[in-house]
């Protein structure tokens, strides 16, 4: 009797199981994701003659892609700083030459009123000796 009872509940428990299984299946349309995924899997399946990549094994390898943005983000940081400093070296190369410009203007203008001072004196001893040799003759 209790072997019996045994084998019914087993049967009513797993009837029960099945058609619960089979109604959570119906409701959340189980079939058809599952021929959904078959067909992903049928998709995604590797190639065994196509390589796959797979990390080395050396960190720094494997960073170096990342280290290298970093370092080309850095090198045209300083790049764009260069030609800021140039353009500012360019800008003071251009007033220098101005003021070197000027101060030629200013020696030659220095010169031309030396010489002419130097005229002037010559002119003025000159012009003295005349009024001395003047003064002798009379």
């Amino acid at each position: 009797l209790q072997e019996k009872c045994k084998k019914r509940m087993k049967t009513n428990l797993m009837d029960s199981l099945i058609t619960e299984v089979d109604a959570m299946a119906e409701e959340e349309n189980l079939q058809e994701k599952l021929q959904k995924l078959d067909k992903l899997v049928e998709e995604a399946t590797i190639d065994e003659e196509k390589e796959t990549w797979r990390p080395n094994g050396n960190v720094n390898d494997h960073l170096r892609s990342h280290v290298m943005a970093m370092k080309l983000k850095h090198k045209n940081s300083l790049e764009e700083c260069l030609r800021e400093k140039e353009q500012a070296t360019e800008a003071l190369r251009q007033q220098v030459n101005r003021y070197r410009s000027q101060v030629r203007l200013l020696e030659a203008k220095l010169q031309n009123l030396h010489d002419q001072s130097l005229d002037c004196s010559v002119i003025n001893s000159v012009d003295t000796k005349i009024t001395e040799r003047i003064k002798e003759f009379k």
